[in-house]
């Protein structure tokens, strides 16, 4: 089950959500300014007073805006000007006769509150014009709402300490969850698997969702000659990150070293349902048992502000493990499925992994049983916890001239909301199965009791050939669903 201010199932929630934001007795927003100029121009502005720490417009042109939409022209406004608080955009052009659909969002000490359903008639310019709101006729007693930095769904406000999401998985909802149909974009991290939209790969039993990555070599029309010499082409049905390169996503020819992804596992976002920024999401999973398989749990940034490649908008894992049941580095340190990680990923590459990686080491492997999973974030400070106990945390700017970190994208953060940029967007939720890849498995570490070397290096341009290559040591380590993620619940609340 689905719980969100765009769902239509619980209707409560809706219903408080949305009264939450209305005015109480003990404010109310000031009357607005409105002036148009020509040929381009809009400014709308109330008074500053005492209380007031946020303002923010929402509206679009000609067009009515549905119950808490964002509309095409919109901001907040951190602080006053002039004794204002003023939204403006000077490349706007209205005309006689346009009418402006709009709303108002004001934060007044800790509370919410809006002007709702307002309209504008462009009738003349430059002239500012008060608009006059009428005086509710009974004043009732309304929920108050206490403010929440949190967003949903392009910059929505939401009320504190409220439950935004949840899925039960009673079903698997194609409304709520999207599968991802392409191979991994950035080749030198990839990871050794293409993601398709397949039953076995991921399906729902008994409240649980399960996704367990099986061979491509099963899949009908493939064998071993396929894997190495053939082709895939996802075509239409292919769900690129960007339209930038998504041949690389979309289309595999296998030739030379590159073989096609050997191994099929399965990816689901909300990304064309649910993202928010700053929150708490709370996962209950088994995480996966096997050698060279890893879980995603992740929040992924919904726009590429920053840019297309190279995690440079970065990513939140809020629940990693390495599968193997026993597996230690070249220099003897343990690293198998006992160590769970949280972690920031902002580069390619093993020792940014290690960078911004935090550990907790459990009494048995974290795929023995169902845990819960969080990751707490705000615009100061990232966490993670298990079963309730922190143990991850992140507050630091991540680069600056007294953090240096070599990261040759670092400095476009800079145009981002410190401290934690570039986790200063939305975000989805992603849940998906990875295999191998160029990062996540140190070089030279040892896995099982007989000390088998890992058969990849991660500058190997044939590595995922060699990680095939030695099937019969890796895949009957694979049991079954135990080699997949199994999630009971997802939750995402308000801060």
């Amino acid at each position: 089950m689905l719980t969100t201010l765009n769902g239509v199932r619980d209707v409560f929630v809706i219903i408080f959500i949305s009264s939450c934001f209305n005015l109480v007795a003990t404010y109310r927003i000031p009357p607005p300014t409105i002036v148009v100029t020509q040929p381009t121009g809009l400014k709308v502005s109330i008074p500053d007073e005492n209380g007031i720490v946020l303002f923010a417009f929402h509206g679009k042109i000609n067009e009515q805006l549905e119950q808490n939409e964002v509309g095409t022209l919109y901001d907040d406004v951190q602080k006053p000007r002039d004794g204002r608080w003023i939204y403006e955009n000077n490349t706007v052009a209205l005309k006689m006769g346009d009418k402006l659909y709009y709303w108002i969002y004001v934060q007044n000490e800790r509370l919410a509150f809006r002007l709702e359903d307002q309209v504008f008639e462009v009738t003349d310019f430059n002239t500012p014009t008060v608009i006059n709101i009428a005086e509710p006729e009974v004043e009732q007693p309304k929920p108050q709402c206490e403010y929440s930095r949190t967003t949903i769904n392009g910059g929505t406000h939401v009320c504190k300490n409220i439950m935004l999401f949840e899925e039960t998985f009673d079903t698997l909802n194609s409304s709520i969850w999207t599968p991802e149909v392409k191979f991994p974009k950035d080749s030198e991290d990839a990871e050794f698997c293409s993601y398709q939209d397949r039953p076995e790969n991921a399906y729902v039993r008994d409240g649980v969702l399960y996704i367990v990555p099986s061979l491509q070599s099963e899949v009908p029309g493939f064998n071993e000659t396929v894997i190495r010499r053939g082709k895939i082409d996802f075509g239409n049905r292919c769900t690129p990150s960007t339209i930038l390169n998504n041949d690389i996503e979309c289309v595999r020819q296998a030739m030379g070293r590159q073989i096609l992804a050997p191994v099929v596992s399965a990816q689901l976002t909300t990304k064309n349902c649910f993202k928010f920024r700053y929150g708490k999401i709370v996962v209950r999973a088994k995480l996966p048992t096997g050698d060279w398989l890893f879980p995603e749990i992740w929040l992924k940034s919904s726009q590429n502000v920053y840019g297309d490649d190279n995690f440079v908008n970065g990513l939140m894992r809020v629940a990693f493990i390495r599968a193997n049941k026993q597996l230690q580095t070249a220099v003897g340190r343990e690293i198998d499925g006992l160590y769970l990680q949280g972690m920031l990923v902002l580069d390619r590459g093993e020792a940014n992994r290690e960078r911004w990686m935090k550990t907790e080491v459990g009494q048995k492997h974290w795929g023995s049983e169902f845990h819960e999973y969080s990751l707490t974030w705000t615009d100061e400070m990232i966490s993670m916890a298990v079963d309730g106990r922190p143990y991850a945390h992140f507050r630091d700017k991540f680069c600056d001239s007294t953090h240096p970190c070599n990261i040759p994208h670092a400095n476009v953060w800079e145009a981002g909301v410190p401290p934690l940029a570039p986790f200063d967007q939305e975000v989805f939720v992603v849940l998906g199965m990875g295999v191998g890849g160029l990062s996540d498995f140190p070089e030279n570490c040892i896995t099982g009791p007989s000390r088998h070397p890992k058969p990849w290096g991660n500058t190997d341009p044939r590595a995922e050939r060699y990680f095939w290559s030695d099937k019969n040591n890796w895949y009957p380590t694979w049991n079954g669903e135990d080699a997949g993620l199994q999630i009971d619940w997802v939750r995402v609340y308000s801060l």
